[in-house]
């Protein structure tokens, strides 16, 4: 009898002591989540000769009727467009996003926004809808990874416009939610996200890509147009990143108009492993799937990815970046980002290191097939990157 009465007492101490107790664990971890997603961060500015600005475009595809949607009658996506602007326009950061988009990704997140930064807490560099600078620069067409957007790659994708890059960013509508020009927000759908076989869905990444192909050159031409006289549409490259990256692959084979084109981190998909790839192309990769790694995902990649590094002729090249995973190549990498971390799919390099590693080369790359310019970075291992390790380049076999 006493010793239940001494475990009933014992058991009334830890009640009253554990329940405020974890009230306070709780209280202590909301406001240290508060804090850290809403800690102010400037993103890298970029690091090329002109200031870059930033456009954006809602462009239908009345050929096509919309896969996934029951709200769209036609394909329609939102595009970004970051550019070479004139620098004596614009200096300083700006906000990462217009707020209709900061409060979709807020309410995208739902409770998890609590594990991502604040998006309103960011800044970037690129003005809004400044004038183009003086010239006309080769095109680079842009796929986020699935369930990804363009803005999630800001770094990336204002470092290699200030380099003399038109860089037109694609949002896949129904695999990512979206929010129109015109406020209507499009929630993505389970069929075009995740429930639909890559084979199929990189069938509608690829046709919305050649679409959007098709618009540049009509806004190129088009009499009035902000960018007309500036995009030199002979000059088209195409890259992603993960299933971004896939359909890049998938786009640069079908389509004559990508003169070369790039995948970040991403296992091909589609008939361009079957049929190879007769376009100069670039695999930049993390190291999760080093060679001889036994997991299946990433003897798929391995394989998929040689099938067309060896196919002729052979303008393929394959690099990895050492200590660099999956989101090292979008703005996670340097936004507060726990969970990922926590799954090890931001690796230890330094989110800004990665993200310039991956710049140079996506740069060097493009300057060599679309500018015509001799990259030495591309010809084997540099001093200034000892991270990236040359798995395949021409030559190398």
């Amino acid at each position: 009898m006493k010793r239940r009465l001494r475990l009933r007492r014992f058991a009334l101490k830890l009640l009253f002591v554990g329940i405020p107790l974890c009230v306070i664990v709780i209280v202590g971890l909301g406001v240290w989540l508060g804090v850290a997603r809403s800690r102010s961060v400037t993103l890298p500015a970029p690091t090329g000769q002109y200031s870059v600005s930033r456009t954006a475009f809602d462009w239908t595809d009345q050929s096509r009727v919309d896969p996934f949607s029951t709200s769209l009658k036609h394909r329609e996506l939102p595009v970004w467009v970051w550019y070479p602007s004139l620098s004596n326009q614009y200096t300083g950061t700006i906000p990462y996003l217009p707020q209709q988009w900061a409060n979709l990704y807020e309410k995208e997140q739902g409770i998890g926004s609590w594990l991502q930064q604040n998006p309103d807490r960011v800044h970037a560099h690129a003005a809004t809808d400044a004038s183009p600078a003086p010239g006309s620069y080769p095109v680079l067409v842009f796929e986020p990874g699935l369930g990804k957007k363009p803005f999630d790659y800001t770094t990336l994708l204002e470092d290699v416009a200030s380099h003399g890059y038109i860089v037109v960013g694609i949002f896949p509508t129904d695999s990512t939610d979206v929010v129109f020009p015109d406020g209507r927000m499009v929630a993505s759908v389970n069929a075009a996200r995740d429930g639909m076989a890559p084979e199929q869905l990189i069938n509608v990444w690829t046709r919305d890509t050649r679409f959007v192909m098709d618009r540049i050159v009509d806004l190129e031409n088009q009499a009035g147009s902000m960018l007309a006289g500036h995009m030199d549409v002979a000059r088209m490259g195409v890259f992603g990143h993960s299933f971004g990256g896939a359909t890049a692959a998938e786009v640069c084979s079908e389509d004559s108009r990508c003169t070369a084109g790039a995948n970040l981190d991403g296992t091909p998909y589609g008939n361009v492993v079957q049929t190879g790839l007769r376009r100069p192309f670039l695999f930049l990769r993390g190291d999760e799937c080093a060679e001889g790694s036994s997991g299946s995902d990433c003897q798929n990649e391995l394989k998929s990815a040689a099938a067309i590094i060896n196919s002729e002729p052979t303008d393929h090249y394959a690099l990895e970046i050492q200590g660099a995973k999956h989101f090292n190549f979008a703005d996670l990498a340097l936004t507060f980002s726990p969970l990922p971390r926590l799954l090890g799919m931001i690796g230890s390099i330094d989110g800004g290191r990665g993200l310039r590693i991956t710049s140079a080369y996506v740069t060097a790359f493009f300057d060599r097939y679309l500018k015509g310019t001799s990259e030495s970075l591309l010809n084997g291992p540099a001093n200034d990157y000892p991270e990236v390790r040359f798995l395949a380049f021409p030559g190398s076999g």
